[in-house]
């Protein structure tokens, strides 16, 4: 049977309301074919008002071979890669590679660099002692809890996601990021991450496997659940007719996109945060030791945990029209 795609319009009607800062629903789109699911896209929210503005372009830097428009793969990579990501060294230490792929020097100290390897990547270990803990988070306690230290890890089960930067307002700027990734020759500008985050969604529903999943308890509930309660509408191409058919969501991939927010003291951050939201926003909180990556992610969750750390699907043509080679 053809494929259907039915926005879910207005989005009000499905968004919780009101939204708390922490990640807000920005769009919804069903999928109705041979594998019907539905593609929830999110923009991270901080409560701050540099969120609530749109989405401005992002440059994705890679080797030309897998760069969006030249590459048949698009490539998606799991948090517990880049916890366990082992640094090669740099191939021309102080210079980069930039734009057009001509070699040109660009000074920069050896911290400028530093690199992909995160350990801590996609959680934050918060330790308290356990009185202040259960005092901070409405816990009964007792006087010799004083005493005790005890630490409580936010964040959510393993993602995939697309790392890109904020594109820079000036040459300069431009000139200064890129040499942070010196392995990189080329530049592809992705000017509306926010057609780009559904067009991941679409493409990954359509592309993984139940192989590619680890599906515990709760992620087994969640899909049974789906599937007993959804129903969705196939519209007819004929003399403007239609017929409702019943049809099963097979699952539901959510697509979470925004900046990163760089601090040294995540608490400070997610402490302004419900708990529900706390894990969602811990995947775009990183050291400060990163900021200079300016990065923008795009998560991809579907229902249940990934089994390879690396995912590869293929390059649609609507990716590929919504990437496009960097020139000045």
């Amino acid at each position: 049977m053809n494929e259907i795609e039915v926005p879910i319009e207005p989005i009000e009607q499905i968004r919780v309301v009101p939204e708390t800062p922490g990640r807000n629903l920005e769009s919804a789109v069903s999928i109705i074919g041979e594998r019907t699911f539905l593609v929830l896209v999110y923009r991270v929210d901080y409560g701050q008002q540099m969120t609530f503005s749109k989405s401005t372009a992002v440059v994705k830097f890679a080797e030309s071979q897998y760069a969006i428009p030249n590459s048949s793969n698009f490539r998606l990579a799991s948090a517990k890669y880049y916890r366990e990501y082992e640094e090669a060294p740099d191939p021309q230490p102080g210079s980069s590679r930039l734009r057009n792929g001509s070699s040109q020097r660009h000074r920069r100290d050896e911290t400028n660099v530093v690199g992909i390897a995160d350990p801590e990547e996609g959680q934050f270990l918060e330790t308290l002692q356990l009185d202040e803990f259960c005092r901070k988070y409405g816990v009964a306690s007792r006087t010799d809890f004083e005493h005790v230290t005890t630490s409580v890890t936010w964040g959510v089960p393993d993602f995939w996601m697309f790392c890109t930067s904020s594109m820079p307002d000036t040459s300069w700027d431009f000139q200064k990021l890129q040499a942070r990734f010196p392995r990189y020759d080329s530049a592809t500008i992705i000017a509306d991450p926010s057609r780009f985050a559904v067009q991941i969604g679409k493409d990954f529903g359509r592309s993984f496997s139940e192989d590619d999943l680890r599906i515990h308890g709760l992620d087994a509930l969640k899909q049974l659940v789906l599937r007993m309660n959804s129903r969705v509408s196939l519209y007819s191409d004929s003399a403007g007719k239609y017929i409702v058919e019943p049809r099963r969501f097979g699952t539901v991939v959510r697509v979470t996109h925004g900046p990163v927010f760089y601090t040294d003291h995540p608490a400070h951050l997610l402490d302004r945060l419900s708990l529900v939201e706390r894990g969602n926003v811990v995947p775009f909180v990183k050291r400060k030791k990163f900021e200079g990556d300016q990065e923008y992610r795009f998560l991809v969750e579907p229902i249940g945990e990934p089994m390879k750390q690396e995912f590869f699907m293929p390059i649609s043509d609507q990716i590929r029209s919504l990437a496009k080679p960097y020139s000045e």
